[in-house]
């Protein structure tokens, strides 16, 4: 699905200067993957991307390889070996290491609810080991990723709930006097 959206748009906007790569939920992990392809099929534009709602899982080789094998990662379009080790050593969080070691003009952000119960329950369902509270690993997620000299920007909100692009709480949220509205516009525009 996703190799044809990116044909498709590439067809009808060849010539693209600014493109947002941005999913929900499990569609925010391959955020950092599809940007790199986006930036790799457009390299004169700007590109960012911002994954809203899935900063908190942390690495497990073994989670890790069941989900990249029931998904089918071996036979999508993109497939490249770094990717699954990436995720295997670092998690999700190695997608943005990946990404940004492929490219370091890519401006990534992302969204998270600090004790996001859908997040929460998927990280028990998969046996994945909860150190400390939710954001705590949502901030161990980023410190790996900046630590591999990747920029990450991050917006969190209170509360349990999970994603936000789509809700009506988008335009209205605030955190310390920015809007997250403002804020992703802002990523967007590589500021």
């Amino acid at each position: 699905n996703v190799a044809s959206a990116i044909d498709w748009m590439q067809e009808t906007y060849p010539d693209a200067a600014e493109i947002f790569v941005t999913g929900m939920s499990a569609g925010s992990i391959p955020v950092p993957l599809y940007s790199q392809v986006v930036a790799e099929r457009w390299p004169s534009a700007r590109v960012a991307g911002l994954g809203d709602s899935s900063g908190a899982y942390p690495a497990s080789d073994v989670v890790a390889a069941e989900l990249l094998a029931s998904w089918g990662l071996e036979d999508a379009f993109y497939y490249d070996p770094a990717w699954v080790e990436a995720v295997q050593a670092q998690g999700f969080a190695g997608l943005f290491v990946e990404a940004g070691a492929r490219n370091a003009d890519i401006d990534f952000g992302r969204f998270d609810y600090d004790s996001d119960g859908v997040q929460t329950f998927f990280i028990a369902l998969s046996g994945l080991p909860q150190e400390g509270s939710l954001r705590q690993m949502m901030d161990a997620n980023e410190a790996l990723v900046e630590g591999a000299g990747v920029a990450l920007s991050d917006y969190a909100l209170e509360g349990f709930g999970h994603t936000i692009l789509s809700s009506g709480d988008f335009l209205t949220s605030e955190v310390d006097g920015i809007t997250l509205a403002e804020w992703v516009g802002a990523l967007a525009a590589g500021e």
